[in-house]
């Protein structure tokens, strides 16, 4: 099958590409719920898979139901504000190289913005706090 390099270059790499494109063999294997192994049939996984699909694409209404509702009226919790010591952990901790979210400000600004910035901010979530609403 593989001929002399030298007389024929171009039948020999065709020969190679052919050789190193045999099919490899696999397996099907995959979980259930309980993290027991289905290996018994491509149908089986097919069905599980179809299954997975449907419960991720539930409309969006079932999925509300399943988040737990807090019980009796917010008006009666009573949080205290945050500190800024609290604001300048949470931005301490903000994690870099993420998106930019709907403010389309990226956290390094946020981290990188300083003092001034900072304190900023903290009397921005003071004044949000007081009057219960966001103000931007």
């Amino acid at each position: 099958m593989i001929t002399n390099r030298k007389k024929d270059t171009r039948k020999f790499y065709k020969d190679v590409r052919n050789l190193s494109n045999l099919p490899i063999a696999t397996t099907l294997v995959c979980k259930d719920k309980d993290g027991n192994i289905l290996s018994e049939g491509k149908k089986q996984i097919l069905e599980k898979w179809q299954q997975y699909l449907k419960e991720l694409l539930k409309p969006e209404t079932e999925r509300i139901n399943i988040i737990k509702t807090h019980e009796g009226p917010i008006n009666n919790l009573e949080l205290e504000e945050l500190t800024y010591e609290e604001i300048n952990e949470i931005i301490k901790n903000m994690k870099p190289n993420k998106a930019a979210g709907p403010d389309k400000i990226l956290s390094e600004f946020i981290k990188n913005g300083g003092l001034t910035l900072k304190r900023k901010i903290h009397q921005l979530t003071e004044k949000i706090w007081k009057q219960e609403k966001n103000t931007v």
